[in-house]
């Protein structure tokens, strides 16, 4: 029967497992296919939320800065003499490369005065290249002040400033396209722990129905092993046994009769022994058969006790007692070891 059984749990052990495996590969799947909407990524995409709001706030701001600039380089009808006065004219060229490396260096410039003091060595070296390209801006030579080439030099600055803007602006939107794709995970967070609760629930009964099969076809295994070490030694218990009721023997009732009989007799004997040894002649009628007929009683003297005669009547009573109290605290032991009565 025990190999039955194990053969019995075996087969429903590889159904188990085997469906306990497929659940394993739904909860990966689940994982892979909603990474980063799991409740444990709610820490990361919080933090990259607050990177992107903050990258995006600069980005902001130097929009804001160019477009000011750009604004004030319109709205001056001479813009361009005054772009001339403050920065000497050269080739276009060189110039507008000049002029877009200060911009980035500025914006660059403007990012890290948010993020670090001004003993930062990182800001410093920020600093030092600024001076550097205004210092290139500064030597080059001056150009006669045509109005040509300061109208020139205003649209090559206006130009930089369009191109900068155009890419700050894509820059913004890929910032926000990728802030809100965080935002849909976090979103969806919720919704996706629901549902890994309903597929993990399913996974956990699983495995805690194959661990019970588990340990059932481990000891059916044991059961089956002993078995077949056994087959000889092998016994049913048919029919339990049960306390009795009432003692079987001795019988107390009988016990007590034969014993308070057996006194009897032990007292009727001890007195006829003690009778038949007395010689003593107590009474007149003791004397017949003793003396002749012819013999004539004179006089009758009574017992004269003395005092050695009461010891040693105590003494005798003593001994009797102790006698007794030894036969029957030896008799009581005796029954105790050999044939106990409780």
């Amino acid at each position: 029967m025990a190999v039955s059984t194990t053969e019995f749990l075996g087969d429903q052990l590889h159904d188990v497992k085997r469906n306990l495996e497929h659940q394993e590969g739904q909860v990966r799947a689940f994982k892979m296919q909603h990474l980063g909407e799991m409740p444990e990524h709610v820490p990361a995409n919080l933090g990259n939320v607050a990177q992107l709001r903050a990258h995006q706030t600069n980005v902001n701001d130097q929009l804001n800065r160019l477009e000011q600039e750009r604004i004030e380089l319109q709205r001056l009808p001479d813009s361009a003499a005054r772009y001339g006065r403050l920065a000497p004219m050269t080739p276009t060229s060189e110039r507008a490369r000049l002029e877009e490396e200060k911009m980035r260096l500025e914006g660059q410039l403007f990012e890290l005065r948010k993020r670090y003091t001004s003993a930062h060595p990182e800001l410093t070296q920020a600093q030092t290249r600024l001076e550097r390209v205004n210092q290139q801006l500064r030597s080059l030579p001056r150009l006669d002040a045509e109005a040509s080439k300061l109208e020139a030099d205003t649209a090559v600055r206006l130009e930089i400033i369009a191109r900068q803007m155009k890419r700050l602006e894509e820059e913004q939107k890929q910032v926000q396209s990728q802030i809100a794709a965080y935002q849909a995970k976090l979103d969806a967070v919720p919704l996706r722990e629901q549902q890994f609760a309903d597929i993990t629930r399913d996974y956990d009964i699983s495995k805690e129905k194959y661990k019970s099969l588990l340990g059932k076809k481990f000891s059916a295994d044991m059961a089956a092993d002993m078995e077949r070490k056994q087959r000889g030694e092998r016994f049913t218990v048919l029919d339990p046994a049960r306390p009795p009721e009432k003692p079987i023997k001795p019988n107390r009732r009988a016990f007590m009769g034969v014993g308070f009989l057996a006194a009897l007799v032990f007292s009727f004997g001890l007195v006829l022994v003690k009778e038949m040894l007395d010689t003593t002649i107590k009474a007149e009628r003791h004397l017949t058969g003793l003396v002749p007929d012819s013999v004539v009683l004179m006089a009758s003297i009574p017992t004269i006790t003395t005092p050695a005669d009461v010891r040693r009547r105590r003494t005798f009573t003593v001994l009797a007692l102790a006698t007794s109290l030894v036969a029957v605290l030896a008799v009581a032991a005796f029954l105790w070891k050999v044939h106990p009565i409780l």
